[in-house]
């Protein structure tokens, strides 16, 4: 399977690979932590600082997506991978 089709299935499932991954709670700690903190800036920062920022936040979220997807192929590939190999033995 190339790197294509496996970031097209991820992409498929990407919205439940996100439910899932949703049910951690250390994971909602941290998004209620970086939630407080983020309208901790926009009240202490001046409105074209915080665009700035917010801009800053959504290219690294776009930078996270992507690893995130790029995780998945190499995962996938790797496991396909490991079960040959695991046959062949």
């Amino acid at each position: 399977m190339s790197n294509h089709n496996v970031e097209m299935l991820y992409d498929n499932m990407q919205e439940k690979i996100v439910q899932d991954i949703c049910k951690d709670d250390k994971l909602n700690s941290l998004w209620k932590e970086i939630n407080e903190l983020d309208e901790l800036l926009k009240n202490t920062i001046s409105k074209k600082d915080y665009d700035v920022f917010d801009e800053y936040l959504s290219k690294e979220a776009e930078i996270i997506d992507l690893e995130r997807k790029k995780a998945f192929v190499y995962g996938y590939k790797l496991s396909n991978k490991l079960i040959i190999d695991s046959l062949r033995e």
